[in-house]
């Protein structure tokens, strides 16, 4: 996030009823999402012959009053590569911070608020959190089939939601819960994170800003072995899921998602 600043300052996993589960990790089906349209860049559409003057008065003015402009790595914008992109048509964070900054030129404590207020604006993204949907298991009846690299046959389902982030910053960091139904006692006991489910381009973690069309994600969740199918007790297995981004904001709960295990 940019900030404006004074210048002078498939694993074996256990699980809570002390069986072993296989989950692999994958992705769903194809989710039918185009390309990214991020909507980000913004172009200043004014060919005016004085726009170079402008550019350079703008943002002179704003160095002049003490302030400066951070990338996300803290690191200091220089003001002449301000003027330049705004020399060159593209603006920073839209017009609006440019046509402010003009609109109240010769005020410094006007042009902070100016700049403050672009970058609120494009930083509520940040604090909007993942939003999960559409959960369920496919089949809903745990069903006998073979497994790579298993030499026998193995009872699993495939537990699967799909998953939008407004501020599409789920990766590296974000984080998946998967409870049992009703509390928030684990119902795998490992770590889950969304890099554990990034698969591009299947399912793409990276391109999850468009809540139109939310990217469905999942894995497979092995119960028992064809040999000892009673390994995990018969029983209907319910699981409510949520989920951090990588900023932790904590996504809604998908609750009571169940599958039948009945060998």
């Amino acid at each position: 996030m940019n900030t404006i600043k004074r210048s002078i300052l498939c694993l074996l996993v256990l699980i809570v009823f002390s069986s072993l589960f296989l989950v692999c990790f994958n992705c769903g089906l194809d989710n039918g999402r185009g390309e990214d349209d991020s909507g980000q860049d913004y172009y200043y559409d004014d060919d005016d012959d004085d726009d170079m003057f402008t550019c350079e008065s703008a943002w002179t003015f704003f160095g002049d009053c003490g302030y400066y402009l951070e990338d996300e790595n803290g690191t200091p914008i220089n003001p002449e590569d301000l003027i330049a992109w705004c020399e060159a048509s593209e603006a920073f964070y839209s017009d609006t911070g440019y046509d402010c900054l003009m609109d109240n030129f010769g005020n410094c404590a006007a042009a902070e608020s100016c700049i403050d207020d672009v970058l609120n604006d494009h930083s509520n993204d940040d604090t909007v959190p993942p939003v999960l949907s559409a959960g369920g298991w496919d089949p809903t009846v745990t069903t006998l089939d073979e497994v790579s690299d298993y030499d026998e046959r193995m009872y699993y389902s495939f537990l699967f939601w799909s998953v939008c982030d407004p501020g599409n910053n789920l990766l590296p960091g974000g984080e998946v819960f998967v409870y049992q139904s009703g509390t928030t006692d684990p119902f795998i006991l490992r770590d889950l994170t969304w890099a554990d489910l990034n698969d591009p381009p299947d399912c793409d973690l990276n391109n999850v800003g468009d809540c139109d069309n939310p990217v469905r994600v999942g894995f497979d969740v092995f119960f028992a072995p064809e040999s000892n199918p009673d390994a995990i007790p018969p029983g209907d297995y319910c699981v409510d899921i949520e989920a951090t981004d990588n900023a932790g904001n904590f996504s809604n709960l998908l609750t009571n998602l169940c599958v039948t295990h009945n060998p």
